[in-house]
């Protein structure tokens, strides 16, 4: 199992603002190179292989993640949010 942080491990967010972290996490293409790739070749090499992604972004941004993630077209079994009204750190915890 590969659990994988999405926010800077596959996606460039680079930033504690939460305006400019909002207006990068609407862009589809911020990924960085590669990433997807070396995801789904380990994919690839075993049926057991599976990939679950993680993210402190909150419940409700559900929609621009699954955009991002279909259009760099990462592959995984399982995505987890931060839930609502759970503060970031205490979800990273």
């Amino acid at each position: 199992l590969l659990i994988s942080d999405i926010d800077d491990t596959i996606r460039a967010m680079n930033t504690q603002s939460p305006i400019a972290m909002v207006r990068r996490g609407l862009r589809k293409s911020n990924d960085f190179s590669g990433m997807s790739a070396l995801y789904n070749e380990w994919k690839k090499q075993s049926t057991e292989h599976k990939v679950a992604l993680v993210t402190a972004g909150p419940e409700g941004f559900d929609n621009y993640y699954l955009r991002f993630l279909n259009f760099t077209r990462f592959v995984y079994e399982h995505l987890a949010f931060r839930p609502k009204g759970v503060k970031t750190f205490e979800h990273k915890v």
